[in-house]
């Protein structure tokens, strides 16, 4: 049986993500580290952020260009990120 674990509020910024890996123990962190530099996981990771932007256009009103200017990106890297989620099937079946 797994204990039970406290749950952490989600990351709002790179800050918080630091911070939770700060307070692991270092066995733990080393472990972590070494799941999110393997190929399969920086690809998903990558695919993951594509699906995040490509639901921001979906929000009502939303562009390109405010999603872009939002993230404080370019819109080539929106269209690139989109093109990507949508190549993976990431569309929502409605």
């Amino acid at each position: 049986m797994t204990p039970s674990r406290t749950r952490l509020p989600p990351p709002a910024s790179i800050d918080d993500v630091i911070a939770w890996l700060d307070a692991m123990p270092a066995v733990q962190r080393e472990r972590v580290a070494r799941v999110l530099v393997e190929p399969q996981s920086v690809k998903l990771i990558g695919l993951v952020r594509a699906r995040a932007v490509q639901e921001m256009t979906k929000a009502p009103g939303a562009s390109w260009a405010t999603v872009a200017a939002t993230l404080g990106v370019s819109e080539a890297t929106v269209n690139r990120l989109v093109t990507m989620a949508r190549k993976a099937g990431a569309e929502p079946k409605e």
